[in-house]
């Protein structure tokens, strides 16, 4: 089932609430979205992204790679959430479509959520993943590619890029 929320950070539509309302869009443990509003509460994965959290808890993932992530995390977290926190901070207008308990946020500038963590390293695409939309398909490859290219994130390190690589 796929339906699309119209989020703004000053508001959203009367499919929430009568009037407009204030709402607060953030990120938890790095990749878990959650909206706040008034009683209501949204959580949802980043679509499309094989995020750190899910490959450690994972049982399938050899317990040499969990130990190489958990030794990783703290710096990669450190350093590539930065970008994801500043535009979740700035922009104050968000397209959100949740899909199967996942969502795509989509910046006032057109990149998703997914598209700045993937290029960051901060996990990978999805092998399953699939979408009509070719462009969020390419720009989620191209993102990869870039962090890929660059050693950023879970690419910084060999052993753990092959770790991932092999869970995908």
């Amino acid at each position: 089932m796929k339906f699309i929320l119209p989020l703004l950070f000053l508001g959203i539509s009367s499919l929430f609430a009568q009037n407009w309302t204030t709402g607060v869009l953030k990120a938890k443990q790095g990749t878990l979205l959650y909206f706040a509003l008034e009683n209501y509460n949204l959580y949802c994965d980043a679509y499309g992204v094989y995020t750190m959290q899910r490959f450690l808890a994972n049982e399938d993932v050899p317990g040499d790679c969990k130990s190489k992530l958990k030794e990783h995390y703290p710096k990669i977290k450190r350093r590539y959430m930065k970008e994801l926190n500043m535009r979740l901070k700035r922009e104050q207008m968000y397209h959100i479509e949740a899909i199967d308990q996942k969502c795509i946020v989509l910046f006032s500038d057109s990149k998703s959520y997914s598209e700045v963590m993937l290029r960051n390293g901060l996990g990978i695409k999805e092998k399953e993943f699939e979408t009509e939309d070719e462009g969020l398909s390419y720009a989620l490859q191209k993102a990869e590619a870039y962090a890929r290219k660059n050693r950023r994130g879970v690419w910084s390190d060999p052993f753990l890029a092959k770790c991932f690589q092999a869970t995908k």
